[in-house]
Order: structure tokens, then C-alpha cells, then sequence
């Protein structure tokens, strides 16, 4: 698994992750926010990608073949069971130095 080391950031919807890791043999991007090791609850968006939270708050998303998706021109989204669609504008951004890098 490879990790960001630079200080970078995802922001889906309005809420900004800041611990991110990519493991490129699996094309799999996990992100985490705030206290997300203490974690209460699990479920998997729409899209079928694997959220954490904690008091009802989104603490992380494991997102399932983003590189792939973004090649297919496809959009990266997280939909959540309450049926908020979250996007991110810098997926692609901070992704594409994870990629090359693996």
C-alpha cells in the first residue's frame, strides 16, 4: 500500500480527507478523516465502495477501482444510503502522482 506522504487532501462534498493510501495492485484509494480509528458504523455507497462513520458522521470511504473508473471516463461518486451524492473535484489530481508512483 502506498501512501501519500506530501501534505494532500480529498475533498468529496464538503467533507475533506486528509489520510490517504493507495494500493495500486488493487486500484483501490482509501480515505480517512478525523477520529476514523474509533470508528461505529460501516455500510457501502451505492456504488458499492465501503464507508466508515462515526456518530453519523463520514470518517472514510474505500474507494474500489477509481483509477479505473476515471480512464473509463466514468465519474468517481460516493452515494450515500440517505441518497447524498458526494463528488470530488481533486480526485483526479492527487491520484494521478499515487498512480505513477506504484
Amino acid at each position: 500500500m502506498r501512501s501519500s506522504e506530501d501534505p494532500m487532501h480529498v475533498t468529496f462534498g464538503h467533507l475533506v480527507f486528509d489520510v490517504i493510501d493507495y494500493d495500486a495492485r488493487f486500484d483501490t484509494l482509501t480515505l480517512r478523516r478525523g477520529d476514523w480509528q474509533h470508528a461505529d458504523d460501516w455500510d457501502a455507497s451505492a456504488e458499492g465502495d465501503p464507508t466508515t462513520f462515526k456518530g453519523g458522521d463520514l470518517v472514510g470511504i474505500e474507494l474500489l477501482g477509481p483509477g479505473a473508473r476515471i480512464d473509463l471516463g466514468q465519474p468517481v461518486t460516493v452515494t450515500l444510503g440517505d441518497g447524498s451524492v458526494l463528488a470530488s473535484r481533486d480526485l483526479e489530481d492527487v491520484l494521478r502522482p499515487l498512480r505513477r508512483a506504484a
